[in-house]
């Protein structure tokens, strides 16, 4: 069999997941290990659930991208990427972020005076927001999260940033991964995604502020006047739950309410 799944597979997996079958199940049926299913399905997730067809096209585009070698002295990863603004215009294109970065996800500010997206900066540092003006410059880095940031969007007003980030590990686990302790964990000591939002500020960077808690967040959506916010969430941080448990609540920020939608 394949090492990467088919899209013939990828279409089975959908279905197997749409009678609510486990990845347990599913990996049984196709003949495949667990721990493959569980990759599939966390690399190729997204707002809308798995799609077969998407997940075959993202899975294409990164082993294209994968093409482009790194050098032989270069630490293992994957395919570097930059980001360049492209004038519709003048047919011009402008380096922004170039040189041994993975940009991922960019988005401009509301007012379109900036550029946020998430980068990767340091040997050990995590995934974080960061901004660069569209006058050029240094980019500033938004975001501090312990564990890194999941995903993120620009308040309307473009004062602040939400972002999902993953609870803290222990004190106790950060020093057996300094040891050296790799453990990995399925459906074990879970540690919930939640919404937090910080403020964008040319001085000193503000504190970031939780607004879930007790429920795992998947992704979210502000609203046009940024007065509440769509949140899809689930009980548990399990990719089972994003398929038979995700709900669409409405977040309040006035009150600090989800309502269910």
């Amino acid at each position: 069999m394949a090492h990467h799944p088919t899209l013939e597979e990828r279409e089975l997996l959908y279905r197997l997941l749409k009678k609510g079958r486990s990845k347990t199940e599913i990996a049984d049926v196709m003949g495949r290990d667990r721990s493959t299913i569980h990759r599939e399905l966390s690399r190729n997730t997204r707002r809308g659930g798995y799609e077969p067809g998407l997940a075959q096209r993202l899975a294409d585009r990164r082993r294209l991208a994968c093409r482009r070698p790194r050098k032989l002295d270069d630490a293992p990863g994957p395919a570097y990427s930059e980001m360049h603004l492209y004038s519709v215009k003048g047919r011009t294109s402008r380096p922004f972020v170039t040189g041994k970065e993975r940009v991922l996800f960019p988005e401009w500010r509301p007012d379109g005076s900036a550029i946020a997206f998430l980068a990767r900066r340091g040997e050990k540092a995590k995934t974080q927001a960061w901004m660069i003006p569209l006058a050029g410059g240094e980019s500033t880095q938004l975001t501090d999260a312990p564990d890194g940031v999941l995903a993120f969007r620009w308040h309307p007003s473009g004062s602040r940033v939400g972002y999902i980030a993953q609870e803290s590990k222990t004190v106790r686990e950060r020093a057996l991964e300094e040891k050296g302790y790799g453990f990995i964990y399925y459906e074990e000591n879970l540690r919930n995604r939640n919404l937090y939002m910080i403020g964008v500020s040319e001085g000193e960077k503000p504190s970031a502020s939780q607004i879930t808690k007790e429920t795992n967040v998947w992704s979210f959506e502000f609203s046009p006047d940024g007065k509440t916010a769509a949140v899809a969430a689930s009980p548990k941080n399990l990719i089972d739950q994003s398929y038979l448990f995700q709900q669409i609540f409405l977040l309040d920020f006035f009150i600090g309410l989800l309502i269910l939608g």
